[in-house]
């Protein structure tokens, strides 16, 4: 259900950046690009889970102990070099944060919406200058030079 892609990915953040509040932003960003049906289905495995270890007075199966259980069946088989725990790691970090899977955070949305801002901007500046250069060049030619725009 996660990608190897995704797994090396984050492994790499980690290794560079030892801020857990970024890398959990980062983490459940890197979710949002898996494909349609493995975002899907892994936000609702891990949302049911959660609710499963929100009982674990009961049942014996916290976050932990799911996530121990359930690795190998999300991530698939560990490869070479990669240590299983890094594995359960993210898995338990995914289950107790089901509700983020998917979802994009405010300060992404935020910087979506101003670079879409800026792009409009820039798309309404480049007709402008378009349109100014183009009457230029009419007013520019005589009446028997000139060219369809």
């Amino acid at each position: 259900m996660v990608t190897q892609h995704l797994f090396c990915t984050y492994l790499i953040l980690r290794r560079y950046n030892s801020d857990d509040e970024m890398l959990a932003e980062v983490m459940l960003d890197l979710c949002l690009l898996l494909p349609d049906l493995n975002l899907a289905t892994l936000r609702y495995a891990a949302t049911f889970f959660n609710r499963v270890a929100g009982d674990s007075q009961q049942n014996k199966m916290p976050v932990d102990n799911l996530a121990c259980v359930l690795t190998p069946n999300l991530m698939g088989p560990a490869g070479p070099g990669l240590v299983l725990s890094r594995q359960t790691k993210i898995v338990s970090f995914l289950l107790a944060n089901a509700e983020g899977i998917g979802v994009v955070s405010n300060s992404r949305a935020v910087a979506a919406q101003r670079l879409s801002r800026e792009k409009l901007n820039g798309a309404n500046t480049s007709s402008r200058q378009l349109r100014s250069a183009a009457k230029r060049r009419v007013a520019d030619s005589t009446p028997h030079e000139r060219k369809p725009l």
